[in-house]
């Protein structure tokens, strides 16, 4: 390994205060996120094809030290990509709406034990979040259509289920009458 050009701006065209930062690349790999505890703002860059970063711009106000961030995409539908900051002091976690290279500040969700790592499923339905004032792990549920969590089925569960066999992921208990077996002497 090896670095490759100098260090980037975290903020453009100024580097952020020394301190806490995190960093999250979107599941498309076109986008990094930079999360700047000094300043409480999101920074983001478009990916190159050449690995380089190109700013793009900084997002957010009123955020208190986020200090954990998570990317999610939804298969290309711009309605449902969003970027999440734990903030620590401020006892929230912050989503943002995704539109290209823009964020959109939403509502803020109450996580009252001083959220600091934060991780979303690779399905996109739900944020975790290790929370420092009580060593305690939080969840929250991301709002995207359906709201239904996709498996992998084994093949022998997708026939069961396509022939009614499994109903809401319990065998269904059939009754039937059984032939009855004349003992071989």
């Amino acid at each position: 390994m090896s670095e490759i050009g100098g260090p980037v701006d975290s903020n453009g065209t100024n580097p952020g205060q020394p301190g806490d930062m995190a960093i999250a690349i979107d599941s498309t790999a076109e986008y990094l996120f930079v999360d700047d505890t000094s300043i409480g703002v999101v920074s983001v860059f478009v990916i190159q094809s050449d690995g380089s970063l190109a700013y793009s711009g900084s997002f957010g106000t009123g955020q208190s030290r986020p200090i954990g961030i998570g990317a999610v995409n939804d298969g290309g539908n711009s309605g449902n990509n969003y970027v999440f900051t734990a903030n620590m002091d401020g006892n929230f976690v912050q989503p943002y709406l995704r539109s290209a290279a823009t964020l959109t500040q939403q509502a803020s969700v109450s996580d009252k034990t001083g959220p600091t790592g934060l991780v979303i499923d690779p399905e996109g339905l739900f944020a975790y979040t290790g929370n420092s004032g009580n060593g305690t792990i939080g969840l929250i549920g991301i709002e995207k259509q359906p709201m239904q969590r996709k498996r992998n089925l084994p093949d022998r569960e997708l026939r069961e289920r396509k022939s009614g066999q499994i109903e809401r992921g319990y065998p269904v208990r059939r009754h039937h009458a059984l032939a009855a077996k004349t003992p071989r002497n």
